[in-house]
């Protein structure tokens, strides 16, 4: 799975798109993320999900957000 996640920021980072790699750079060095509302995490957040990473959501101070594990 690791080994996935580092060739799709290789990835990433061919097609131009440095915000979500950037994140997922973030994911693969603590191994947890929480994500916002933009445009890069949602994109990043379809993608992992699609990857069958573990996805935790939670609703602190109003402010909806994703934790990935």
């Amino acid at each position: 799975m690791r080994l996935k996640l580092i060739f799709l920021h290789k990835e990433l980072v061919g097609k131009g798109e440095y915000g979500m790699a950037k994140l997922l750079l973030k994911f693969l060095r603590n191994r947890k993320i929480r994500l916002g509302n933009g445009d890069d995490a949602f994109g990043l957040s379809c993608i992992i999900e699609k990857m069958g990473v573990r996805i935790g959501y939670t609703d602190s101070r109003g402010y909806y957000s994703e934790y990935f594990y």
